[in-house]
């Protein structure tokens, strides 16, 4: 078994790289397990689902004979390799792999459409590509005969699938070497790990290149440091987030640390530093099951299979973003709201306790209030374990959200029902993250206290947050314009949010600087934060709020039109054939946007005055990116028709007081 000194926060100094990181845990922790993955049992589907287990010492291996592989079709220290997959050990793997053999890394969102995927693939300068499936090689196939958009042919030297693929009929003759890992891994031999080029790379190499979203317009790549991302897991690891105290004391015996990601996109920075650490480190990864071979779709059966694979194995830690929890809330209230008296009451004892948490995050707790929570109490605690085991594995402590701004009723719900969220805060251009609340050290509406080594200032002009640090990047991938205008010379990034430090030393993000409406009268308000009251509806499952430079408030409502359908299946009511524009579904939601939305607001230019409902946003249509970010430029260009009816509206009812217009308008009839 390893030694009692096996791991410690200040190790990653004395790291060259991330491969060496790496090869340092697998070796000193050679017998702890590294993952453990859900197997799908299609035959069995009723089963409690198996977990296969490997070894840090059999991950180690993989990782090297698929660089031996690498360095055989070519890859050279230097070169770009691109990795298009679902998050899985095999991308885990791959990413040491191509490390070791000095390579860099460019991973690609799997549910990018395909001029954006040609367009991160050429601007990056990708010539080797590590692909998932089918559908992904698909992609790469038609990208490399179909240039278009004025980017040139993509020229791959190179192919590793981690499943079973064939190549397209049209591509055969001039298709690159295409390999199956499972061959790879079947034939090549196991090298010393001192005969790769790891051993060349320093930390100022680069390692990597994170791709922004695009929420806001075209991705930029963010060249990333193998330095700069060591020093961010060291900041991760001392602030204790995922503890390895007590498993350390206990001589690295007993509960060992877990993790498990609920973020579908590995590309993204977030999952990828999440993931980084847990590799090399001794703490251990719980992966989804693998239940369509062929595709990455994100299908609701793929969905199921994830929420099933949490509620019965979810590690301790439990990587969100905050649309799975905003999600998990509806789906819950949704649940009480059929259940009839006893619904309603669960439903009334839980909302006590999450308002008064919400009081005290706000300092305003009042004792009638703490009284009937303290009345309740008991109740409370029986609800919680019964929806917590509906919901997490018996050894889940905790969310980690991130990715975006939680809403702050969302977070006192879950934690009302023992389902705590700690809220972290980073971005591509900071190289995420730069401060997180733990277990240890968190306050409710805060993204925790910075990590050691960050700085933080506000622009006096704009109120924009402003940071530095040792992990902090520099510049955006040949973007030398886009590059002045976000980071300053001696250093500052430019988040392009608003937000404050307290005196205690939380951060505290108040929404994107693009995200914060300026009404004609001058007010301004949190499109985020009006958007997060919306959370408390289970009919809604996505909003944009708007009003910039207008005289009120209006939103574009998509609803959830399984929710709805079971709402009227469970109470017998026959819908409309326009379900949406249903005089019973309007009433139910006219009333809940005025209890949940409007009731709360301090003054009268925070209220909703009109809804429009649109149809479902996905990446698909653009309307999200692949982390599920709302574009909210593309979301107003499609509905500018709606929008403008809907302050028509406004303009010719002003006494009204919020005349909710519900109007449909397809997307489909632009």
């Amino acid at each position: 078994m390893p030694t009692r000194d096996l791991f410690h926060p200040d190790q990653y100094r004395s790291f060259a790289n991330l491969a060496e990181a790496f090869f340092f845990n697998a070796n000193a922790a050679r017998d702890l397990p590294a993952y453990e993955q859900a197997q799908a049992d299609p035959e069995n589907p009723n089963l409690p689902r198996r977990y296969i287990a490997t070894l840090n010492s059999q991950s180690r291996e993989r990782v090297l004979k698929l660089a031996a592989h690498l360095e055989r079709v070519g890859v050279r220290p230097g070169d770009i390799v691109t990795i298009i997959s679902l998050d899985r050990p095999e991308w885990a793997e791959a990413e040491m792999a191509v490390y070791t053999v000095g390579g860099v890394v460019v991973p690609a969102y799997v549910r990018d459409p395909l001029d954006r995927l040609h367009q991160i693939l050429c601007d990056s300068g990708v010539t080797f590509a590590l692909t998932e499936n089918q559908e992904q090689l698909d992609k790469l196939w038609q990208l490399s005969l179909n240039a278009g958009g004025g980017l040139p042919q993509l020229n791959l030297r190179a192919i590793v699938a981690f499943e079973e693929v064939h190549l397209p009929n049209e591509w055969r003759p001039t298709a690159p070497p295409l390999s199956l890992l499972r061959d790879v891994l079947a034939t090549e031999k196991v090298r010393a790990e001192k005969s790769f080029a790891w051993n060349t790379l320093t930390r100022d190499t680069l390692a990597c290149v994170y791709y922004t979203s695009g929420s806001t317009g075209r991705p930029k790549g963010v060249p990333v440091t193998h330095g700069q991302a060591l020093e961010n897991l060291r900041q991760i690891a001392a602030s204790r987030l995922v503890d390895y105290t007590a498993y350390a004391a206990a001589g690295w015996q007993g509960v060992q640390p877990s993790v498990t990601s609920f973020l579908i996109e590995r590309a993204h920075v977030y999952p990828s530093r999440t993931g980084q650490l847990v590799a090399t480190s001794p703490a251990l990864a719980r992966y989804p099951a693998v239940v369509d071979r062929r595709h990455s779709r994100i299908t609701p059966e793929f969905r199921d299979s994830l929420r099933r694979d949490l509620r019965e194995n979810a590690g301790q830690l439990v990587l969100v973003v905050p649309e799975t929890l905003m999600t998990m809330v509806r789906a819950i209230r949704q649940r009480l709201a059929v259940a009839g008296i006893p619904g309603r009451w669960a439903r009334y004892v839980i909302e006590n306790a999450a308002a008064r948490i919400l009081d005290e995050a706000h300092g305003t707790s009042k004792w009638s209030t703490r009284l009937l929570s303290a009345l309740l109490a008991p109740l409370r605690r029986r609800l919680a374990k019964r929806v917590r085991r509906q919901i997490v594995g018996p050894e889940f402590e905790f969310f980690v959200s991130g990715g975006a701004k939680l809403p702050l009723e969302t977070a006192a719900f879950l934690g009302a029902l023992d389902l705590p969220v700690y809220e972290g805060y980073g971005s591509t251009e900071t190289n995420c993250p730069v401060a997180v609340n733990t277990p240890l050290v968190h306050r409710l509406g805060s993204v925790g206290k910075l990590f050691v080594g960050v700085e933080t200032r506000l622009d006096s002009e704009t109120g924009e947050l402003l940071v530095r640090g040792p992990n902090v990047v520099h510049e955006y991938w040949h973007l030398p314009e886009e590059t002045a205008a976000t980071w300053s010379a001696d250093g500052w990034c430019h988040t392009h949010d608003s937000g404050h430090v307290d005196a205690d030393g939380f951060l505290y993000v108040d929404d994107r600087l693009d995200n914060m409406l300026v009404l004609l009268n001058g007010e301004n308000v949190s499109a985020t934060q009006i958007a997060g009251r919306f959370a408390a509806i289970p009919w809604i499952e996505a909003v944009v709020v708007v009003g910039h430079r207008r005289p009120a408030l209006v939103a574009l409502v998509a609803l959830n039109e399984q929710v709805v359908r079971r709402w009227a299946a469970d109470t017998g009511h026959e819908l409309a054939e326009d379900w949406r524009n249903d005089p019973r579904v309007v009433e139910l939601l006219r009333a809940d946007v005025e209890q949940q939305v409007n009731a709360p607001a301090q003054h009268g230019f925070e209220r909703i005055r009109h809804i429009g409902i649109i149809e479902s946003l996905s990446p698909d249509e653009r309307t999200l990116t692949a982390t599920e970010k709302v574009r909210r430029n593309e979301v107003g260009r499609r509905y500018a028709a709606l929008i403008e009816r809907l302050y028509a509206e406004h303009s010719a009812e002003p006494r009204r007081r919020w005349p909710l217009v519900l109007e449909m308008h397809r997307a489909a009839a632009l």
